[in-house]
């Protein structure tokens, strides 16, 4: 079973910061699940919440603010290239794209590290949006992407084969042995964290993973340390 530390390591340090991405590396992991938005200036920053984001009993807009105005709110604010950068091909980068806005930029910023000798396979592209995963599969289609959906394997499976991906990726809360048996002969599946869940530690990836569980995405990648890994 594959580990992906989410938001970097959001357990063990502020999520989508450069200490969240230091401490999922520190833990082996194989990917590392970080969410992408782009400011009013064009550039794409890991930020999971959307507008208006609130930091110090502000109403934040992000889309209205340039990243170095950004910078006054979220002192740790990491770009995806300095991201990137940090990861220096330790371990797959799973994009999740939060807004539409996200895309060109991100598309243009790969493109200029595939050039300098990165892989496709360094990356993956996320999203709830199938249009959205439609636009990313076709800008780079060698990039696998991940079909996420909290609950429905029927709707996420139909996606899946219209983009032609065997990636899924589902809520813990929503998900039993007997799906993941099913969906583990044609579909390689994640789990991600649901935090009224948190209190068990994220157990059950691990219980999940005899039967066919493909990656654990968790905010706690030290509790996994007798992982199994695989190549994507």
């Amino acid at each position: 079973m594959l580990l992906v530390g989410h938001r970097g390591a959001k357990g063990l340090a502020l999520e989508n910061t450069a200490a969240s991405v230091e401490a999922a590396l520190s833990y082996g992991v194989d990917m590392i699940e970080i969410d992408l938005r782009r400011t009013n200036d064009g550039v794409v920053v890991l930020l999971h919440d959307g507008d208006p984001v609130v930091r110090g009993g502000q109403s934040i807009v992000v889309t209205d603010h340039t990243h170095r105005q950004l910078l006054d709110y979220f002192p740790d604010l990491l770009t995806l290239e300095a991201a990137i950068k940090l990861v220096n091909r330790r371990c797959v980068i799973m994009l999740e794209f939060k807004d539409d806005a996200s895309i060109e930029p991100t598309i243009a910023l790969l493109k200029k590290y595939l050039a300098k000798g990165w892989q496709p396979t360094d990356f993956m592209f996320a999203s709830f949006k199938f249009r959205r995963l439609r636009r990313l599969h076709a800008a780079l289609p060698k990039v696998p992407v991940v079909v996420l959906d909290r609950w429905s394997s029927i709707r996420a499976t139909h996606r899946a084969r219209k983009l032609g991906t065997v990636y899924l990726s589902m809520d813990q809360r929503y998900l039993w042995w007997g799906v993941i048996h099913g969906l583990s002969k044609k579909y390689k599946l994640f789990c991600y964290p649901n935090h009224r869940l948190i209190h068990i530690k994220h157990a059950k990836p691990n219980l999940w993973a005899k039967y066919g569980l493909y990656g654990a995405i968790t905010d706690y990648p030290n509790l996994f340390r007798d992982k199994q890994s695989r190549k994507v």
